[in-house]
């Protein structure tokens, strides 16, 4: 329907004319309001917007065209770069089309997930600060966004009782604070983080039902991180480093100081929020996998790594596609997966000469999804066993049988939070 339309702003845009950036952003809000558009259609014009983002000037030029842009449609649009991963290019282009403290919260907040997206995150957490800065006004009752400052600033442990989130801004606030304490977690910042859930417990525990509202997942991270902090220790007396990278699940044993095959490392979370294999497939252009290369970028090379994938897979996508017939069965969905898996590993210890890397087992914490879990660990420890005997510098990580019961459900002790595990099943670890 638009073939012909997009083919023309293709070549208008090659040749550097500006009737081809006023074409393209035509074509983005006609095919957005047509309920008849093709799915290559949104994806061709998203990718055309992400690598006209890539040039400073023609963003110059766009942001000309786009005089007084609303911040939805600065949204909008960084989102529609990001969707194909041009997560960068949409944080410069959003930074552009609206300064920082000019920013309405929601917009802030996605500026922030596209910077902990793009691996920026010591910046993401430095323009949150200036922003709380340049809004003191913020609030909920007594908590706002002064005297949030001046309490992590002249840490008393006195907690700041605030009133309950009642408007989206009131959320848009809290989702702010939640980010905050995700990035500082990520980022060994663990007494800044300790100190915001401190300041911040009295006020989450008159909101009722967060876990339902339009910031669930931020609230998710926050309860994770909070329940996660008085296990860890703040002061590590290793040096060496082994990255384990994967979805949220890798947060549980961040931070801890382990043996692993008689030498003590500190566990260093690579987190990649929301990440499936399927994600990471080679025809795949969306953000996680770009969010996945960059983080890997940034891996020290020779560095030892724990890879720890799957558990989204087999949680909200591999029974689905086979219920819609993409699959003859469960173990087909999975063949794929587990070559995505190792294709994206055998490339990582090549680019990066990893020492060696271990392949951590999905947790089967969820009820649900437990028996998916267990075939996809099998098959998976099949998979990791072969490569080995190969010659390939890879190991499984595996875990004692009493992390379930009896009756297959997960054992109390190594369950925190329903659904992920307590840093202490990885004293249970078996190695392959």
């Amino acid at each position: 329907m638009y073939s012909n339309e997009i083919k023309i702003a293709e070549k208008l845009l090659k040749n550097k004319n500006e009737d081809g950036i006023k074409l393209l952003v035509n074509l983005i809000i006609r095919i957005n309001q047509d309920p008849k558009h093709l799915s290559s259609e949104h994806e061709k014009t998203a990718v055309l917007f992400g690598k006209l983002l890539e040039h400073k000037k023609d963003r110059e030029t766009l942001l000309k065209i786009l005089q007084g842009i609303h911040p939805a449609s600065i949204q909008f649009l960084a989102n529609l770069a990001a969707e194909f991963g041009h997560l960068k290019e949409a944080v410069f282009f959003t930074e552009e089309a609206c300064s920082v403290e000019a920013m309405p919260l929601h917009l802030m907040n996605f500026y922030l997930d596209l910077m902990d997206s793009a691996m920026l995150r010591e910046e993401a957490l430095e323009k949150a600060l200036f922003y709380l800065n340049s809004h003191p006004q913020l609030s909920l009752g007594d908590l706002t966004a002064d005297k949030f400052l001046k309490a992590l600033d002249k840490w008393d442990h006195v907690p700041i009782q605030g009133q309950a989130a009642k408007t989206d801004e009131d959320l848009e606030f809290l989702n702010l604070i939640f980010k905050m304490v995700k990035i500082c977690y990520c980022q060994e910042k663990l007494d800044l983080a300790f100190r915001i859930c401190q300041i911040m417990e009295p006020t989450v525990a008159v909101c009722e039902n967060l876990s339902s509202t339009s910031i669930k997942n931020g609230y998710s991270y926050f309860q994770y991180i909070a329940d996660l902090l008085p296990l860890k220790t703040f002061d590590h007396k290793s040096e060496d480093r082994v990255y384990l990278i994967g979805d949220s699940h890798c947060l549980s044993p961040a931070w801890n100081e382990v043996e692993i095959e008689h030498k003590k490392w500190l566990i260093q979370p690579v987190l990649i929020t929301g990440c499936k294999l399927w994600h990471l497939r080679d025809a795949s252009l969306l953000h996680a996998k770009v969010n996945y290369q960059e983080a890997l970028r940034l891996i020290p090379e020779g560095s030892t790594l724990i890879y720890l994938f799957g558990e989204i897979d087999c949680r909200e996508g591999i029974l689905p596609s086979v219920e819609k017939g993409r699959y003859p069965n469960a173990e087909a969905a999975m063949g794929l997966l587990l070559k995505v898996y190792m294709d994206r590993v055998k490339e990582a210890i090549r680019s990066k000469k990893l020492a060696h890397v271990y392949i951590h087992e999905v947790p089967p914490v969820l009820d649900f999804n437990r028996s998916t879990v267990m075939l996809f660990n099998r098959l998976l420890r099949e998979s990791v066993l072969v490569e080995k005997k190969k010659g390939l510098k890879i190991s499984w990580l595996g875990f004692k049988d009493d992390l379930l019961l009896e009756n297959g459900q997960i054992n109390p002790l190594f369950d925190i939070d329903g659904t992920h595990l307590h840093p202490r099943y990885f004293e249970t670890r078996q190695i392959e």
